[in-house]
């Protein structure tokens, strides 16, 4: 589409055609879920079965080196190429067979018109053409370590959202926005007048009805003593004692109003209930606030130490657990734009269900944070080292190239020729791709300049 200098909405229309038209289907990655990729339909192939001979002409015509005028003639062919893949698309049988007529003659226009442009049976390279310049690299064999990568989001180890627990108008602020707070250190004053004032009510009841129940107990074991001697009959003494019992609960009672009163009066000084670091203060002096009601006045986050969240593929459960169950796992995290070396963790927490949804499940990692490098709500690139992977293949990323067979990378033989050799990759990180199978130690692989290769195309080697 870029080389066609087709605008993204034009590509996307392009490619919902061939959709609709049953020529590629959309499929869903089964290690990532979120990732979709568009494949051939059996009717694509049969349609690309045909159109192969012009891919192998173009990128013959790259290699023996277009002249301007060349390539305009070329690029020509090629859009008449792309008009009967368009008719293909909306027509009906006969347009298949006219598709078939179209695509040999542009292939014969765009080989007659570029000297050289032939290209051997099985996309070998053309005869007497010019050496490709390439960049390579040596494969190696090293010990490289097994790792998870995910992106994941910094937590706060705790965090607390402080509401009032009395009504009443904010006197007094008692810290700065972004503040650092111990627990127990005062953050707001609420109005105290009204609950001192409650409290010296309460505290007058329960000094009368305290002295009523023990007048009122008094009362009750002269009657006692009376009822004892047949002077006093049953039914008063059964009063005087109901009267004094329940003198006594009034007391207690009172006792109670007093201990929520001093209470009320304790919650208009607001503490912080936990070390960490407030955020915005969302309630001013002045304002008026309600018990519980409404929203914080203020959140607090503990940062030292903190969580870094990430999900990781299903596929991969099974190896995390075994690793875990084998001593404690090292998590790595890496800020964006941040040199210095990665900030040290260890998994704390793996999830008991998979989500359905994405296919992926929940972990986390605990980071001391000391130096509070580490931010809530930052995203980061997390690595969890599982193990170690003795001896391996490792080659540059850039030179592990992707095609309809596989994965594969160019091998430059001992006679400056190109090879295309199918790999097998067991994984990827840090800008390089661990090989199981496909590659010797030593070999020379190219990792720039893939794009004019063709197999047996002579190379030549600028750089390493």
């Amino acid at each position: 589409a870029g080389w066609q200098r087709l605008d993204e909405p034009t590509a996307s229309r392009v490619v919902g055609n061939l959709t609709r038209q049953g020529l590629v289907r959309v499929d869903v990655d089964r290690g990532d879920r979120r990732r979709r990729s568009l494949v051939l339909t059996p009717k694509g192939r049969a349609l690309a079965r045909r159109l192969r001979p012009i891919a192998l002409a173009v990128r013959a015509a790259i290699v023996a080196g277009l002249s301007a005028v060349e390539m305009r003639v070329l690029r020509a062919g090629l859009r008449k190429v792309i008009a009967n893949m368009e008719r293909f698309a909306q027509g009906s049988r006969s347009g298949a067979a006219r598709v078939a007529s179209g695509t040999r003659v542009a292939l014969l226009a765009a080989l007659l018109v570029v000297p050289g442009a032939a290209c051997r049976r099985g996309d070998a390279a053309a005869p007497g053409a010019a050496s490709v310049p390439v960049v390579v690299a040596a494969a190696i064999r090293r010990d490289v370590p097994v790792q998870v990568q995910a992106i994941g989001t910094v937590e706060p180890y705790l965090t607390v959202s402080i509401r009032p627990q009395v009504g009443g108008v904010v006197t007094a602020v008692h810290f700065t926005e972004g503040a650092e707070v111990k627990a127990g250190d005062p953050l707001f004053t609420i109005e105290p007048r009204p609950y001192e004032t409650a409290l010296r009510q309460a505290e007058s009841l329960l000094a009368r009805d305290v002295a009523n129940a023990r007048n009122a107990r008094a009362e009750a074991d002269r009657a006692e003593r009376l009822f004892g001697e047949g002077v006093l009959s049953s039914e008063q003494h059964e009063q005087l004692r109901s009267r004094a019992e329940a003198s006594e609960a009034g007391a207690r009672a009172d006792q109670a109003a007093v201990d929520k009163a001093r209470i009320d009066l304790g919650y208009c000084t607001i503490r912080s209930p936990i070390d960490g670091r407030t955020g915005t203060v969302l309630v001013h002096q002045g304002n008026l606030v309600k018990a519980i009601e409404g929203g914080p006045l203020v959140v607090i986050n503990r940062i030292e130490p903190v969580y870094v969240s990430f999900a990781v593929p299903e596929q991969r459960l099974a190896e995390i657990k075994v690793a875990r169950a084998a001593g404690r796992l090292v998590a790595e995290a890496q800020m964006p734009s941040d040199p210095s070396p990665p900030a040290r963790g260890e998994l704390s927490f793996l999830d008991n269900a998979v989500d359905r949804g994405t296919g992926t499940i929940r972990l986390k990692a605990t980071f001391s944070n000391r130096e509070r490098r580490l931010w809530p709500g930052q995203f980061v690139t997390t690595r969890l080292t599982l193990g170690t992977r003795e001896g391996a293949i490792v080659v540059p990323s850039q030179a592990v190239q992707s095609g309809q067979s596989g994965t594969f990378v160019f091998v430059v033989k001992p006679d400056l020729t190109a090879e295309v050799r199918p790999v097998s990759v067991a994984g990827a990180q840090n800008g390089e791709t661990t090989v199981e199978k496909g590659l010797q130690p030593d070999e020379r692989i190219v990792i720039d300049g893939q794009l004019r290769l063709v197999p047996g195309a002579k190379v030549e080697v600028k750089g390493s």
